[in-house]
């Protein structure tokens, strides 16, 4: 076989395999309805934004915010602490739990 006829038949078998090939792209996730959310059920009310988020032994969550202090989430309720009620700042970039369990 001539060098020619190779490379001919090598890129016929390229261009085929690749036209074969499935497209393979994940779907995009979508956003649950407004539907299925859970209407009445107290939310999150931070407008600044979120900068710290720690899920402590107790199995509460705080929510650190870039403006408005920190939030207490126990799964029922939110607690929310700023300087109005006595915490020492606005913002918070770091929340962390000491071997004691001390936030």
């Amino acid at each position: 076989m001539t060098t020619q006829l190779k490379i001919s038949c090598l890129l016929i078998a390229l261009m085929l395999s690749a036209s074969c090939a499935e497209n393979k792209r994940p779907k995009p996730v979508q956003a649950p309805k407004a539907s299925t959310l859970n209407p009445g059920r107290e939310m999150l009310k931070f407008n600044s934004g979120i900068r710290a988020i720690l899920h402590d032994s107790k199995g509460n969550y705080w929510f650190g915010s870039d403006q408005e202090g920190v939030c207490k989430y126990d799964g029922k309720t939110f607690a929310y602490y700023s300087p109005a009620n006595g915490f020492c700042g606005k913002q918070v970039i770091h929340i962390e739990e000491d071997t004691k369990g001390v936030i």
